[in-house]
Protein backbone atom coordinates (compact mmCIF):
# COMPACT_ATOMS: atom_id res chain seq x y z
CA UNK A 1 0.00 0.00 0.00
CA UNK A 2 1.14 3.56 -1.05
CA UNK A 3 0.62 6.73 1.56
CA UNK A 4 0.84 10.38 0.81
CA UNK A 5 1.73 12.48 3.60
CA UNK A 6 -0.93 12.33 6.26
CA UNK A 7 -2.07 9.41 8.24
CA UNK A 8 -4.35 6.26 7.64
CA UNK A 9 -5.57 4.25 10.36
CA UNK A 10 -5.06 0.10 10.73
CA UNK A 11 -8.62 -1.55 11.82
CA UNK A 12 -8.16 -2.94 15.25
CA UNK A 13 -11.26 -3.41 17.99
CA UNK A 14 -9.60 -5.59 20.68
CA UNK A 15 -6.65 -4.90 22.80
CA UNK A 16 -4.52 -7.00 22.47
CA UNK A 17 -2.12 -8.28 18.96
CA UNK A 18 0.47 -8.62 16.78
CA UNK A 19 1.69 -6.32 14.34
CA UNK A 20 4.11 -6.95 11.93
CA UNK A 21 4.81 -2.94 9.55
CA UNK A 22 7.53 -2.70 7.17
CA UNK A 23 7.58 0.64 6.05
CA UNK A 24 9.20 1.64 2.18
CA UNK A 25 9.71 5.22 2.51
CA UNK A 26 10.16 7.12 -1.03
CA UNK A 27 10.10 10.68 0.01
CA UNK A 28 9.31 10.35 4.07
CA UNK A 29 11.39 12.41 6.49
CA UNK A 30 9.51 11.41 9.46
CA UNK A 31 7.12 8.65 9.29
CA UNK A 32 5.70 6.18 12.27
CA UNK A 33 2.82 5.12 13.84
CA UNK A 34 0.68 5.79 17.03
CA UNK A 35 -0.72 3.16 18.83
CA UNK A 36 -3.65 2.94 22.04
CA UNK A 37 -4.73 5.85 19.75
CA UNK A 38 -8.08 8.19 20.13
CA UNK A 39 -9.03 11.80 20.08
CA UNK A 40 -7.05 12.01 23.19
CA UNK A 41 -4.60 9.56 23.64
CA UNK A 42 -1.76 8.20 21.57
CA UNK A 43 1.69 5.79 21.99
CA UNK A 44 4.00 7.90 19.25
CA UNK A 45 6.92 6.02 17.30
CA UNK A 46 8.31 8.41 15.38
CA UNK A 47 11.34 7.95 12.85
CA UNK A 48 13.17 10.52 11.54
CA UNK A 49 15.51 9.84 8.74
CA UNK A 50 17.55 13.63 8.75
CA UNK A 51 18.41 12.89 12.47
CA UNK A 52 18.26 8.92 12.00
CA UNK A 53 16.52 8.24 15.11
CA UNK A 54 13.61 6.58 16.34
CA UNK A 55 11.35 8.20 19.39
CA UNK A 56 9.06 6.54 21.23
CA UNK A 57 6.80 8.90 23.22
CA UNK A 58 3.80 8.11 25.76
CA UNK A 59 3.28 11.31 27.33
CA UNK A 60 -0.37 12.07 25.69
CA UNK A 61 -2.42 9.88 28.31
CA UNK A 62 -4.85 10.58 30.82
CA UNK A 63 -3.16 8.40 33.14
CA UNK A 64 -0.04 9.27 32.56
CA UNK A 65 2.86 8.21 35.05
CA UNK A 66 6.30 8.10 35.75
CA UNK A 67 6.94 11.51 34.67
CA UNK A 68 9.99 12.00 36.99
CA UNK A 69 11.73 9.52 34.58
CA UNK A 70 10.60 11.19 31.47
CA UNK A 71 8.06 10.52 28.43
CA UNK A 72 10.18 10.07 25.92
CA UNK A 73 12.58 7.40 24.95
CA UNK A 74 14.87 7.78 21.94
CA UNK A 75 17.63 6.01 20.17
CA UNK A 76 19.67 6.08 16.91
CA UNK A 77 18.70 4.08 13.70
CA UNK A 78 20.18 4.29 10.66
CA UNK A 79 16.87 4.21 8.43
CA UNK A 80 17.85 3.37 4.68
CA UNK A 81 14.89 2.56 2.48
CA UNK A 82 13.03 -0.25 4.34
CA UNK A 83 12.13 -0.31 8.16
CA UNK A 84 10.87 -3.36 9.82
CA UNK A 85 8.49 -2.76 13.13
CA UNK A 86 7.22 -5.90 15.21
CA UNK A 87 4.70 -4.76 17.91
CA UNK A 88 3.13 -6.78 20.63
CA UNK A 89 0.52 -5.21 22.29
CA UNK A 90 -2.04 -5.74 25.13
CA UNK A 91 -4.41 -3.03 27.10
CA UNK A 92 -1.47 -1.85 29.22
CA UNK A 93 2.06 -2.39 27.46
CA UNK A 94 3.82 -1.88 24.17
CA UNK A 95 6.55 -4.16 23.10
CA UNK A 96 7.96 -3.10 19.71
CA UNK A 97 11.16 -4.52 17.89
CA UNK A 98 12.65 -2.27 15.44
CA UNK A 99 14.78 -4.20 12.02
CA UNK A 100 14.87 -7.49 14.45
CA UNK A 101 15.64 -6.37 17.51
CA UNK A 102 18.59 -3.47 16.52
CA UNK A 103 16.13 -1.13 18.82
CA UNK A 104 14.02 -2.27 21.40
CA UNK A 105 11.64 -0.35 23.47
CA UNK A 106 8.65 -1.53 26.22
CA UNK A 107 6.15 0.97 27.31
CA UNK A 108 3.78 0.66 29.79
CA UNK A 109 0.43 2.89 29.60
CA UNK A 110 -2.42 2.76 30.64
CA UNK A 111 -4.84 4.08 28.25
CA UNK A 112 -8.66 4.46 28.29
CA UNK A 113 -11.02 1.76 26.73
CA UNK A 114 -11.83 3.72 23.50
CA UNK A 115 -7.95 4.01 22.87
CA UNK A 116 -7.14 1.39 20.90
CA UNK A 117 -6.37 2.91 17.32
CA UNK A 118 -3.77 1.87 15.36
CA UNK A 119 -3.11 4.95 12.56
CA UNK A 120 0.21 5.41 10.43
CA UNK A 121 1.62 8.90 9.71
CA UNK A 122 4.39 10.30 7.32
CA UNK A 123 5.22 13.74 5.80
CA UNK A 124 5.49 12.62 2.58
CA UNK A 125 4.69 9.21 0.05
CA UNK A 126 5.25 6.44 1.93
CA UNK A 127 4.88 2.45 1.02
CA UNK A 128 3.93 -0.14 3.67
CA UNK A 129 2.89 -3.12 4.30
CA UNK A 130 1.33 -5.21 7.52
CA UNK A 131 0.19 -8.41 9.10
CA UNK A 132 -1.87 -8.06 12.28
CA UNK A 133 -2.97 -10.95 14.66
CA UNK A 134 -5.26 -10.78 16.82
CA UNK A 135 -4.25 -12.48 20.22
CA UNK A 136 -6.70 -13.68 22.97
CA UNK A 137 -6.63 -12.83 26.68
CA UNK A 138 -4.27 -15.31 28.65
CA UNK A 139 -5.66 -14.72 32.19
CA UNK A 140 -9.56 -13.85 32.99
CA UNK A 141 -10.25 -11.69 35.58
Amino acid sequence: MTMDAGSEEIENSLGQYELELDFKSTDADTFGLELFESETEGLVLEFDRKAQTVCLNREKFAAAFGGEFGFVRSSSLKIDDTVKVQVFADRSIAEIFINDGEVVFTARVFPKEESNGIKLFSDGKISFSYKKHELNQGISM
